[in-house]
C-alpha cells in the first residue's frame, strides 16, 4: 500500500478568522445569521508567490482593508485600510493641462473589489472602480494602470509579472506593466454577441463557480489561450433587479432546458505576431470546454470537454501550434460528473486526474499517452481537492477525509501522497 504522510497546518490564521465570532457565541440563532458582527473579519485569502505571506480582506466595524500575515509564524505584517489609499500622482501631464500643485490632495482610490500578487515582486494588483492599480504595501498610494469606460475582466499577470492580460469590451487585451503600453489582441468582440477572454453567464455561474476565468498564459508568457463565445443564438430572458429607489428589467442571455447554448472555442494568440489560432476541439457545438491547462513546457494544452448531459468527460491534449487535439482519457457516468480543479500535469508529461467511478472521489496517475498507472489515494480516504505538488519530494498534497468515520467529511485532513 502507498505510504501516506499526514501534514499539520499551523492554525495561526484560524484564531484571526474566528476571533470576532467566538467572543459572541452566545448570540447564535436565526437573527445572528444576518448579524454582520458575527461574520469572520478575514476573507478572500491569497498566498504571495514565494509562499512567505498570506493576505486577505480585513474588516473592523465599517472599515475595510487588506491585512497580511507571515505564513510560518502568523505574525502580523501589515494592515492597510482602503479609506487611506489614494491614487499616486500622474507625472505625465497632458499638453494644455496644469500640473497639480504639491498641496493638492491625490484622489482617493475607488472601492477595491479584488486583489492578486504580482509574480517576482512584493506588489499587488488592485481591481478598484472597474480599473486596475498597482500597489506596493504598506504604501498609501497606488499607481493607476488603466483608465477606460469598459471594465477590465479577469485580469491575470504573465508568469514573470511583466504583463497583464484581461478582457475589455468583449475583446482580449495585454498591458505591459512598467510602460503601461496596451495591445489589443482581438477586434471582433461585441457585447451580447461575441466574447473574447471572458465567459458567458452559463460558464461564469455553472462551470467556473462565478469566476470570469477566460484566459490562460503560456508558461513562458509568449502566448495566451482564451475562450471565444458566440452567444448570438442564445435566447434573452427578462430579469427583474430590485434596487434602492425602484426596480428595472435586465435582459440576460441564458439557455433554458432545450434552448441553444453559446458556441464556444478555445483559441491561442501569440503576443509578438498577434496571430490567433483555434484549437480543433470537435465539431459538436453542444458541449462545454470546461477546463483549460497549459503543460509546463508550453508544448500542449489540456482541455476537459464535457457533454451537455454532464455524463461524459473527455480529456483532450491539443497542440497550440498545429491546433490538432486528441482524446487521451475519458470518464463516463450513468448519472452525473462533477467538475473539479484536480487536474495537474507532471514533469514527465503525465498527469493527475480525479474521478468518482467507485462512488467516491479518488486521485489517479496517468502516463503521457493516457494510460492509467495507479490510484494514489487508497480507501477509505476520499479526495476533497488537490492542493499542490511538492517538486522536491515528488509528493502531491491533497485535502481528504475518511468515509469509515462518523461525520467523516467534517474531519478533513491534509495528506502528502507519493507519486511513485
Amino acid at each position: 500500500m502507498a505510504r501516506i504522510r499526514c501534514t499539520r497546518l499551523v492554525p495561526v490564521l484560524l484564531a484571526a478568522v474566528f476571533a470576532g465570532s467566538l467572543a459572541r457565541a452566545d448570540r447564535i440563532g436565526l437573527a445572528a445569521l444576518f448579524d454582520a458582527g458575527l461574520q469572520p473579519p478575514l476573507s478572500g485569502l491569497s498566498w504571495s508567490p514565494d509562499g512567505g505571506l498570506v493576505a486577505g480582506f480585513w474588516k473592523e466595524g465599517e472599515r475595510k482593508g487588506l491585512r497580511a500575515f507571515e505564513a510560518t509564524t502568523g505574525r502580523d505584517l501589515w494592515t492597510v485600510w482602503f479609506d487611506e489609499l489614494s491614487e499616486a500622482p500622474n507625472e505625465d501631464v497632458p499638453v494644455g493641462r496644469t500640473p497639480p500643485t504639491a498641496a493638492a490632495a491625490p484622489p482617493p482610490l475607488p472601492a477595491v473589489a479584488a486583489f492578486s500578487f504580482r509574480p517576482g515582486s512584493s506588489e499587488l494588483l488592485l481591481v478598484a472602480g472597474a480599473d486596475l492599480f498597482l500597489w506596493e504595501p504598506p504604501a498609501r498610494t497606488a499607481r493607476r494602470l488603466t483608465r477606460s469606460e469598459g471594465e477590465e475582466e479577469g485580469a491575470r499577470f504573465s508568469p514573470d509579472g511583466g504583463w497583464l492580460a484581461f478582457s475589455r469590451d468583449a475583446d482580449l487585451w495585454a498591458l505591459e506593466v512598467e510602460s503601461g503600453h496596451e495591445i489589443r489582441l482581438t477586434s471582433d468582440g461585441r457585447r451580447d454577441e461575441l466574447l473574447n477572454g471572458t465567459t458567458d453567464w452559463v460558464y461564469w455561474e455553472e462551470i467556473w463557480n462565478r469566476s470570469s476565468a477566460g484566459l490562460w498564459w503560456s508558461p513562458d508568457g509568449s502566448a495566451l489561450a482564451f475562450y471565444r463565445f458566440d452567444v448570438r443564438g442564445v435566447p434573452s430572458h427578462p430579469l427583474l433587479e430590485a434596487r434602492d429607489g425602484g426596480a428595472r428589467v435586465k435582459w440576460q442571455k441564458y439557455p433554458r432546458a432545450g434552448e441553444a447554448n453559446a458556441a464556444v472555442a478555445v483559441r491561442v494568440v501569440d503576443l509578438a505576431r498577434r496571430e490567433v489560432r483555434t484549437l480543433a476541439t470537435g465539431a459538436d457545438p453542444d458541449v462545454y470546454l470546461a477546463r483549460v491547462t497549459w503543460r509546463p513546457d508550453g508544448g500542449a494544452i489540456a482541455v476537459e470537454r464535457l457533454d451537455r448531459e454532464q455524463t461524459r468527460l473527455e480529456l483532450l491534449l491539443c497542440d497550440p501550434a498545429a491546433t490538432v487535439c486528441r482524446t487521451v482519457a475519458t470518464q463516463v457516468a450513468a448519472t452525473w460528473i462533477n467538475l473539479t480543479d484536480d487536474f495537474r500535469f507532471l514533469p514527465d508529461g503525465g498527469f493527475l486526474w480525479s474521478d468518482e467511478r467507485s462512488g467516491w472521489r479518488t486521485l489517479r496517475r496517468y502516463a503521457a499517452d493516457g494510460r492509467e498507472l495507479t490510484e494514489l489515494l487508497p480507501a477509505p480516504w476520499v479526495l476533497d481537492a488537490v492542493e499542490g505538488i511538492f517538486a522536491g519530494t515528488g509528493e502531491v498534497v491533497v485535502s481528504s477525509w475518511r468515509r469509515d468515520l462518523a461525520l467523516g467529511a467534517s474531519r478533513r485532513q491534509v495528506l502528502a501522497l507519493p507519486l511513485s
